[in-house]
């Protein structure tokens, strides 16, 4: 049974969209209309996606999970995010101290670095 993937377009142009598995386009957007209440359209979701050649190129990257503070006010944010391989604790925390994130002028780092793999 093929899926159809359900675009939904309100009156004040915001989008969602929502997935449904029926028999055919008819069906999904008859489904869709009686469920919904703005524009529908329906994007039929392809069975198989061709397989394409592996890339030669493979990036190894760490996953650093950050502890960000001001000793000033007390405030404090996390941050999370992947670097390449190559990015060391200290290059994290010297990128972030003196930033301002979340309202939040760093001046304390706390990193937790953890590996992650390779894409």
């Amino acid at each position: 049974m093929p899926k159809f993937v359900i675009k939904e377009t309100f009156t004040n142009g915001t989008t969602s969209r929502l997935s449904l598995q029926t028999g055919t386009e008819a069906e999904a957007l008859t489904l869709a209309g009686t469920l919904l209440g703005g524009q529908v359209s329906a994007l039929i979701v392809p069975s198989t996606i061709p397989v394409t050649e592996e890339s030669a190129t493979v990036v190894d990257y760490i996953h650093y999970n950050c502890y960000c503070a001001d000793s000033t006010t007390g405030s404090s944010t996390f941050v999370a995010f992947d670097a390449k391989d190559t990015v060391s604790d200290l290059d994290v925390r010297n990128m972030l101290i003196g930033k301002t994130i979340n309202g939040v002028n760093i001046d304390t780092v706390t990193v937790k670095g953890s590996f992650v793999g390779a894409v």
